[in-house]
């Protein structure tokens, strides 16, 4: 590839850049840019929800005096049934030129088209799939007429995918960019009172007008608050200390709130850990109560019980939507630096020396595991909304299944497994799997470097309440650093020395907490931990 195609490489792929907010937009500077570049005309079709059918959205020429024509006889959907060379095209890995066959053509046609093609002279076709990590989202279709040059040659072919990728990877942001807008005005209209802030500096980075209101704040004044002078004055300092003693916990309840003009009202309080633009922060959601705090209301207490069950349910449902918002955020740019990486890997690696190339595998091997530890901060809030189902079951029946299963994906190993009989209790089945797979794999994992390891799982009772324990002869850690233990990301070992996202323990306190129970651990460095929990409901 020459100078000048390199260079349209580059301006192309910052044109698209730069398009990337506006889908539409994009659209027509992509095909304007192909058809400039490689020519003639270029369309791109986009296939249907059931991807029976293409349907051309947008095409341009460089001679524009075709571009009308060509979008009156070239934008009818077509059927891949029909259609089976396009069909080809959108599943195939690289891309596809053909001379025009104009008697194939004929009686495919209809006499208008054909006469349309014979008088400005179209002899080459051009194929090529939009891809964005294996699958196809739509087909770049371009048609040469110039009389000069001949029909698409090698060098046009690798400009095409080179293109054709930059433009898929556009095009997966703008559609991103797009749903991330569609769920903030969400959050922004939503009628319950919502807002985000960060624990450590106790300012609010988000505010919706439903919160605006019951306040009484204006949008820039309530984003200068600290989020202590949202509560009466007599109430506990709620300082930076007592927020990080919440750590990642839920907190439901009944609280008192101060208003601007100083009146304070009774609320309802829903709150819960989030992951924002890197950093914790604590998503917060406000149900007005103030008018069921007297006889008449709390005659009526189940039917508000149900109601504001509803509104919880309503704000679940929103938080899962504003999780993966957040994780659509972080991944846009991490698929934006995997796919050029993947493209400087595979089109340019024979170009660089071996430190060249190693540097792009630590590209792609830290964007696996920053989607890695995505998908464990979306599984942790899933935690926290799943519905319960608990009934009463078999613990140890639940514990010698897991523990077989990690066995199994540790064939290499030999571990001393011991599980109490008869240990039976109230739970949710499917949370008590993951709660016991958590920790047995954790006990496993820490295991890893002792001679004979031993992993057990038990019981005792102090006359009132049963607790579990899941036991280990491993790694062990310093209990000075316990209260952190818990916390989504807290690491008592250094990844290189064990393996893991930091938001197993996590997940297994919340799984305890929505039990009704609570989990402790005990250890000592070298000689292996112990972690009991408790859960509420009597034994069967």
């Amino acid at each position: 590839m020459n100078d000048s195609r390199l260079r349209a490489v580059s301006e192309t792929t910052r044109a698209f850049m730069e398009a990337t907010v506006d889908h539409d937009k994009l659209l027509q500077t992509i095909v304007e840019r192909l058809a400039a570049e490689i020519g003639d005309l270029c369309s791109i079709m986009l296939p249907s929800d059931d991807r029976s059918t293409l349907v051309p959205t947008v095409l341009a020429d460089r001679d524009p005096s075709v571009v009308a024509e060509a979008r009156r006889l070239l934008m009818e959907p077509l059927t891949l049934d029909r259609h089976p060379e396009l069909a080809n095209a959108l599943a195939s890995t690289t891309p596809i030129a053909q001379e025009m066959d104009l008697e194939y053509l004929r009686p495919r046609s209809t006499p208008a088209y054909m006469e349309w093609v014979e008088r400005i002279g179209m002899h080459g076709l051009l194929f090529v799939a939009l891809r964005v990590h294996g699958e196809s989202i739509g087909l770049l279709a371009m048609l040469r007429h110039r009389a000069t040059p001949a029909p698409y040659d090698e060098d046009d072919l690798a400009l095409a995918k080179i293109l054709a990728d930059h433009a898929a990877l556009a095009i997966s942001n703008a559609r991103l960019h797009a749903a991330d807008q569609s769920h903030r005005r969400f959050f922004e209209k939503s009628p319950l009172a919502k807002f985000i802030f960060d624990p450590a500096s106790r300012k609010v980075l988000e505010v919706n007008d439903a919160t605006l209101a019951l306040y009484g704040y204006t949008r820039d004044e309530f984003l200068a608050l600290d989020i202590a002078e949202l509560r009466p004055p007599e109430a506990p300092d709620l300082t930076t200390a007592r927020l990080a003693a919440i750590g990642s916990s839920d907190v439901v309840g009944r609280r008192e709130i101060r208003r601007r003009d100083g009146t304070v009202i009774d609320v309802e309080v829903w709150s819960t850990v989030a992951r924002i633009k890197g950093r914790d922060a604590r998503y917060v959601a406000v149900t007005d109560i103030s008018d069921r705090i007297d006889l008449k209301r709390a005659r009526e207490s189940e039917a508000e019980g149900r109601k504001l069950a509803t509104a919880l349910e309503v704000a679940n449902r929103e938080l899962e939507a504003f999780s993966y918002s957040v994780a659509h955020d972080l991944r846009a740019p991490l698929r934006g630096m995997n796919g050029f990486a993947q493209i400087l890997l595979e089109d340019y690696g024979d170009k660089l020396d071996q430190e060249g190339v190693d540097c792009i595998h630590t590209i792609l091997n830290s964007s696996k595991k920053m989607d890695a530890l995505i998908d464990a901060l979306l599984s942790l809030a899933r935690m926290s909304r799943s519905a319960m189902n608990t009934r009463p079951g078999d613990l140890s029946a639940i514990a010698r299944s897991v523990a077989a299963q990690v066995a199994q994906r540790h064939p290499e190993r030999l571990v001393e497994t011991v599980i109490e009989d008869g240990l039976r209790a109230v739970f949710d089945p499917q949370l008590m799997e993951v709660l016991l797979d958590n920790l047995i794999a954790n006990a496993w994992k820490f295991t890893a470097k002792v001679p004979h390891a031993k992993v057990e799982f038990s019981s005792s009772t102090d006359g009132r309440v049963t607790s579990y324990c899941v036991r280990d002869n491993g790694a062990g850690f310093d209990m000075q650093y316990a209260g952190k233990l818990f916390a989504p990301f807290q690491r008592m070992h250094a990844a290189a020395e064990f393996s893991g996202t930091g938001v197993g323990l996590a997940t297994v306190q919340r799984i305890v907490h929505r039990h009704g129970g609570r989990i402790w651990a005990e250890a000592t460095p070298k000689k292996g931990a112990a972690f009991h929990f408790t859960l509420s409901g009597d034994t069967p």
